[in-house]
């Protein structure tokens, strides 16, 4: 066991706050320095199309579905970081303070969001991507800002494609209230999108129905939705609070589970240290996989062409070589 890490749990306070993102002070100072962007925004750039912002990977994927080439789309959170602890610079609040509406995940992703969306002022208009979805609370408190409540929700909704075409009829719905010249067009992509997504469905349900065990060893708590949609749980995370290292009698617990449950992989994320995952797949010798959350997706994922769909069989596929 003395060949695990040895590194012991950190200030677990110090570093979910960390985790959140810079200081909710920082943040809202910054909103209040750039909210006079909003009076002065130009009506439109010339083009017709609507600018649509979106905070993560998964709107941007909808909003380009839907909207084709009647919409220009910017995304807050950049390919290949990740959205809890990403810092956007003045320039990406700029863009996203001069699009016409801003579609954000409804469970903010770090504390920075939360008091952009809260601060916001003049034309920009704010979308809820989570409204009308049953939500899970969350385990982690490093995940979401908790809300007006009290309470924190885990913010992973996209990945149940039930609640990806919920917001897929939110963004129908907002571009051609905002274009309605344009409400044929966006009408029928969303009909193809959501054809597509209930496909996509239906074949993983198949294929998780088929699985013969039901219980995996994840990174960190961002596939309840999936999960609850798919009949899957976990059986433990490596990180209970994404971006902490577990502890020793943490790692311990891990593989213990991992030697009563006979499993052959454990799992990492693309864009979190898999240190801890490698520790412990030497020790239980077992394989490391990966499983995206796709809240942002790596820039290789992009230049490969790969999407939400891919990218949500390929998730699918990773589960089923230690499940099946």
């Amino acid at each position: 066991m003395k060949m695990l890490i040895k590194r012991a749990r950190a200030n677990t306070a110090s570093d979910s706050m960390k985790f959140l993102g810079f200081s909710a002070l920082f943040a809202a100072a910054l909103v209040l320095a750039l909210s006079g962007c909003t009076t002065t925004r130009p009506a439109n750039d010339g083009s017709g199309r609507l600018r649509v912002a979106v905070d993560i990977y998964p709107y941007e994927f909808i909003a380009q579905q839907i909207g084709g080439d009647k919409v220009d789309v910017v995304r807050l959170f950049p390919d290949g970081v990740e959205p809890h602890t990403y810092e956007p610079a003045p320039q990406d609040i700029v863009a996203i303070q001069q699009a016409d509406f801003f579609v954000y995940n409804g469970i903010p992703m770090n504390s920075f969001e939360a008091g952009f969306v809260k601060n916001s002022a003049g034309n920009l208009k704010i979308i809820s991507a989570s409204d009308g979805i049953r939500l899970l609370r969350s385990s982690d408190s490093g995940e979401s800002v908790p809300g007006e409540n009290g309470i924190a929700y885990n913010p992973h909704i996209w990945l149940d494609p039930q609640n990806m075409i919920i917001i897929s009829r939110h963004m129908e719905a907002a571009f051609e209230n905002a274009s309605p010249s344009n409400a044929g067009y966006f009408r029928n992509n969303t009909e193809t999108l959501i054809s597509r997504l209930e496909a996509l469905d239906s074949n993983l349900s198949a294929q998780a129905a088929a699985f013969k065990k039901r219980e995996y060893v994840g990174f960190h708590p961002a596939f309840n939705y999936f999960n609850r949609k798919y009949n899957l749980s976990y059986a433990a995370n490596i990180e209970e609070i994404a971006g902490i290292e577990p502890s020793a009698q943490e790692m311990a617990g891990i593989l213990d589970i991992v030697k009563a449950h006979n499993l052959t992989a454990i799992y990492a994320e693309p864009l979190f240290d898999p240190r801890s995952a490698n520790a412990i797949s030497r020790e239980a010798g077992v394989q490391v996989l990966y499983l995206s959350p796709m809240d942002s997706i790596t820039k290789s994922d992009r230049a490969a062409g790969r999407d939400y769909f891919s990218i949500m069989q390929a998730n699918m596929d990773a589960l089923g070589q230690s499940l099946n």
